[in-house]
This record gives structure tokens, sequence and C-alpha cells, in this order.
């Protein structure tokens, strides 16, 4: 779940909750505080060289006794860094446009250090600024050439104005924004004046492709009910087939002339059955009269005489042939193949649902990735048409294959509003509605933790989850499917690169620690981290997740019990810093994000079914009940 941008800006400060989120150590009495004068140049020649601020401030005060950051101001730096971490993450720029915005962290930390204002995420001009930057950024691509260079250099203009603050602290934000804002706006007008040139040619290539399927349609109905001689299959799905499609183009599948040819295509195929059973008017009458309308509905052929003779001269020829006795060969016929049929099912319709004209998506095409907006839904939305940066046709998808790209990670969402905004909060512990409202009334209990527990006997068993979707903790391939098929879903790729991240690089709490500690021999989260503190009272300890541990291996299925429905999820993701658990389907949907503490809750009340059937999870589980009785 992630919390909808209609809550912004933020009703509260996030200033308490940044610092018990992030708590450091004050300074020793000995060491020397650094203000936020010399924090913010700190911060800046971090960035520049590419290293985490932190940590580069932890060394440098360390080594020289250059000073410290106060502990608040720590909090700060730390969030504020993790924001943008999350906020190049979650919203990706590509090349140049992702490196622009990384300048504006050292600038974000600074204005954080001065300004209260900067904890309330949506309020503060900067954030604007940078929400704006953002939306501004997402179709660029180096692919546009010159073609998306004002854009370029737009945003590139932003970033240096706003850096500007950094010397004259008395620069206007607000200004740079609109400024912005008003430019993307006359970029977008010049766009839809291109959308709607566009949109008028795809209309008409549109009601083409509708009319095809029509007449296609029409014709299978009749194809899959009657056999037919073959000179009649194939005048059916040739010359007929193309005059249904004029007359569909022409007076519409809804006109009394679409219903007339529809009879006449009904009355050839009864002409030529069999006698028995057969309640078609076979007299000569009426076969010179059918003949008639053939030639009067064969819009194909209209300004082709001769051929139009051919074609209905096979059809009485047939008709000769079946008035002497003779044996047609009659046979069932091929369906007619209609691309870009419809897929008329309802699988995908929570994701079509979401569709709007304007999003913009990550695509792949011959050339690589592709950033589009969706800009036309056509037929009824089972046709989608994608234009760049600068309103010119990029690619156009049918809705089922567009679905299929979601669900696969061949295509994914670019949101492009309030992101930075949105990413301080998540930062923060702030990523869904239900944890806002916990902020600002702290008597507020999520739902997760008012419902009744059922009594054993109205608790249903799990079903049995499918021995081949049974994770294994030393199972590195399907835990790597899993992930993959959690990508699926936004908040679950999110999560999944939170995971990564954590594996791949040590964190930032980590990074703070002394080297002195390290060397202790206590491992992370054991409960060693009294170690000797580092020289000034730099170094701090390391923080232990609160209450008991639980090791719930990657891939375990677990039952809940705790809704009106019993579910069965699978553990594909676990955040350490915010101790938060996300668990999917067997489709890689995800099904519940739920923190140690509630897991444990859960667990303990009777409410959750441990499928893994692995001895040492459940010792996990024991021992994590017998440290919470203690």
């Amino acid at each position: 779940m992630t919390l909808p941008n209609e809550h912004l800006p933020l009703p509260c400060s996030l200033r308490d909750l940044v610092n018990s989120n992030f708590p450091h150590e004050e300074p020793g009495a000995d060491a020397t505080v650094l203000d936020t004068d010399a924090l913010a140049a700190r911060v800046r020649a971090a960035c520049e060289e590419g290293e985490t601020p932190l940590k580069v401030l932890r060394r440098q005060g360390n080594e020289s006794d250059g000073g410290l950051p106060a502990a608040a101001d720590a909090s700060t730096i730390e969030w504020v860094t993790l924001a943008f971490e999350g906020w190049e993450r979650d919203y990706p720029l590509e090349g140049s446009m992702r490196e622009a915005l990384r300048r504006l962290l050292p600038l974000a930390a600074a204005v954080a250090l001065r300004d209260e204002h900067f904890f309330q995420p949506g309020e503060h001009p900067l954030h604007r600024l940078l929400d704006q930057l953002q939306a501004s950024a997402t179709g660029w691509q180096e692919r546009l050439d010159r073609a998306g260079q004002m854009l370029e250099q737009r945003v590139q203009r932003g970033v240096e104005q706003a850096l500007k603050w950094l010397e004259d602290p008395e620069t206007d934000f607000a200004a740079v924004a609109e400024e912005l804002a008003a430019a993307t706006e006359r970029d977008e007008e010049r766009a839809a004046r291109m959308v709607r040139r566009l949109e008028e040619t795809e209309e008409a290539a549109a009601r083409m492709r509708l009319a095809r399927r029509e007449a296609g349609r029409l014709l299978n109905q009749g194809l899959a009910s009657y056999p037919l001689p073959a000179a009649i299959a194939e005048f059916i799905k040739g010359a007929w087939y193309d005059s249904l499609q004029l007359v569909a183009l022409r007076h519409g599948t809804s006109s009394s002339e679409w219903r007339e040819a529809g009879r006449i295509t009904d009355q050839l195929m009864a002409s030529v059955q069999p006698a028995e059973g057969n309640t078609a008017d076979r007299s000569s009458e009426a076969l010179r009269k059918l003949s008639a309308d053939l030639r009067q509905w064969l819009l194909s052929l209209e300004h082709d005489s001769a051929a139009a003779d051919d074609a209905i001269g096979l059809v009485e020829y047939v008709h000769l042939r079946m008035s002497h006795g003779q044996d047609l060969g009659l046979a069932t016929a091929r369906p007619i193949d209609i691309p870009g049929e419809k897929n008329d099912d309802e699988d995908g319709a929570e994701e079509t649902r979401a569709l709007e004209t304007g999003q913009w998506f990550l695509l792949r095409d011959e050339e690589g990735d592709l950033r589009a907006c969706l800009s036309l839904q056509l037929e009824e939305g089972h046709h989608l048409l994608f234009t760049n940066a600068v309103g010119l046709k990029a690619m156009d998808l049918g809705r089922s294959q567009f679905i299929d790209d979601l669900r696969s990670g061949a295509a994914r969402h670019l949101a492009t509003a309030d992101t930075f905004s949105l990413s301080l909060a998540h930062a923060a512990g702030i990523n869904d509605e239900h944890k806002l409202r916990a902020l600002v009334d702290p008597n507020y209990v999520p739902p997760a933790e008012t419902e009744a527990a059922p009594g054993e006997e109205d608790v249903a068993a799990a079903p049995e989850p499918d021995p081949d979707d049974r994770g294994d903790a030393g199972d590195s391939d399907r835990e790597e499917n899993a992930l993959a098929a959690a990508a699926s879903n936004a908040d679950v790729a999110a999560a999944t690169a939170t995971r990564q991240a954590y594996q791949t690089q040590p964190s930032m709490e980590l990074e703070l620690v002394n080297s002195d500690n390290n060397s202790s021999g206590d491992s992370p989260g054991s409960g060693g981290g009294d170690g000797e503190q580092p020289p000034g009272g730099g170094g701090r300890r390391r923080r232990l997740p609160p209450g008991p541990e639980l090791d719930v291996p990657m891939g375990a299925w677990l039952g809940f019990h705790d809704g009106e429905t019993p579910i069965m999820a699978k553990l594909v993701v676990f955040d350490p810093r915010r101790e938060h658990y996300i668990f999917v389907n067997r489709r890689g949907i995800a099904l519940r994000e739920i923190s140690r503490s509630e897991l444990l809750e859960l667990i303990d009340d009777g409410l959750v079914d441990i499928l893994e059937t692995r001895s040492y999870f459940r010792d996990e589980v024991q021992r994590a009940r017998e440290q919470r009785d203690e």
C-alpha cells in the first residue's frame, strides 16, 4: 500500500518521527558541534565525491576533531539522504536527468537543517519544485536527440536556479517552480495538438479495424454453422468479406444496410445446403434474386464489372450444379483470421480500470527502453496509443498485450505527481493512510489490530500450497522467481528494490558504526552493541530491533486467519529498516504488508498457520515466543 498524494501536504510535521526513526547520540562534551552552514558545506562536498554524507561527516569528525553534527541534525541528514535514494529508485529518470536531480541532495539537506517547514512533505516550496522537476523530466530520453534538447535544457536550468540558494538564501523556489510549470504546460499543449492530429488518423484506422472485426465475426458465425462448397467459401472469404467491411464503414453495424447484407450472407450459405431438412427457397426465381442481391452489395468490385461478373458467375455455376443433382463437396471452411480480435474476458479488468490518458509508462521496443505517455484509448479501450515527450507516436498496443507486459515487467507505470514529497513521507515510515492517521491521532488503531480473533472452530484450514510453489531458504532460483513475479505490483517492486539494496551494500546504519564496534565480535542484532565509543563520542551503538527476533525464511508460506476470508501468502520481501514483511499470492500480487511485531502477535493468537515444513523455522517461531514471554 502507498500513501495517496491526495493527503499532501501532510497535516503535521515529521520532525519528531524523524528523530525517533533515525536516532543518533549527541557528540561528547569535548567534541565540536558543527553549525548548519558547516554541515551544509560538508554534505555538499560529500555528494560531489559520490559518498554517503553521514559517513563522510563521521570520518572527518573522528580523524581531525573537525566537528560532528548534533543528533537532530544527523537524523535530518540521514532522513533526507534516504528519501533521495528512494526517490531515485521508485521514480527513475534517465541519464543526464537523473544526474541533474541528484545534485539537489545537498540543497535539500541544507534547507531541511534550517527550515522546520521542510518536515511537512508537500508544504515547502522546495518540495514542490523537486516534484515539478521530476514530473518535467519523466519523459526525457537520450533517444529523443534534438527533439528533447529543449526539455533537457529547461530541467538543467531549473536545477541551476535552485542551487543558487546555497549562495543566496533569498532564492525563491516557488517562482522557479512556477516558471518551470508554465513552460511544461506550454510543451504539453503543443504535444496535445499533435496528438489531436494523430487521433484523426488513428481513428480512421480504428474504424477500419472495427469494420474488419465485425465483418469477420458475421462470416465466421455462418462458416461455423454451414458446410460449403470450396468455390462459395472462397467467394465469401474473399470479395464478399471485403464488401461487408465497406458496408460497415459506410453505414455502420447498426444500420438496416448491415442487417440486409447479413441476411443475404445467410441466404447464400443456406442455398447450397442439402435438400433434406433445408427450408431455404431454392427455386429458380429465388436464386436469380439472390444473384442480383449479391451483385448489388458486392461493393469491393463495384468499379470492376468484369471481376464482379466472374465472382457472381462462380456462385451461379454452383447453383447450376446443385440443380442437376451433382455433389457439391460440402466441407466446413476454416474461419477467417481476424487481426486484433478483442479479448472479451474479464482478466485484466483491474489493470484496465487504472489506465488513464496522460499516464507515463516505461515500455520496451526494438531499441530498448521507451518512455511513452498513454495518449489515446481507441476502440473502447482495446487499442492503446502512446506518444513521446514531444507528442510523436511512439508505440501502439492492444490492451491485452499491454496488460501482459505490465504483469511480466516489460512495462511499468511511471508516477509523476508529488514524487519527492511522497518519498520524504515514505522515508520517515509514513507509507499508507493508516500510518498517517496514527501519526495525527495517537488513539487511532489500524484495522488489522482491531479485528476480533475468530474462535478455533470458526477458523477454516488454509489450503495446502502447491509443492512446486514452496520456497526454500537455500534455493536462490525460487526466491528470485518469486521476486520477479512480485515486481508486477508497483509496491512489491519498490520493496524488492529496497531489499536488494540492503543485500548488495552496507546499510546506512552500519556505515555509521565505528570500526572499533565492528571488530568487537558482536553480530548485528545480537545485543553486543555496548562496545567502547570512539573518541569524541561520535560513534553510536547499533540499533536493535524491538522485541523478539523472528527469522522467517524467504519463500515460506503462511496461512492468515485474522480476516473474514482465510488467505495463503508467500514471503518474498523483508525490509530491515522498517521491519516489515511483504507477502504475495501465487501470481506475485501483494496480499499483505505486516510488521514483525504484528506477525508475532498473530502467531501468538493462533491466527497464522505455518505451512513451512522445515523444522528450523518452527524452532525460530518457538524461540521468538519464549523471548516475548521473558
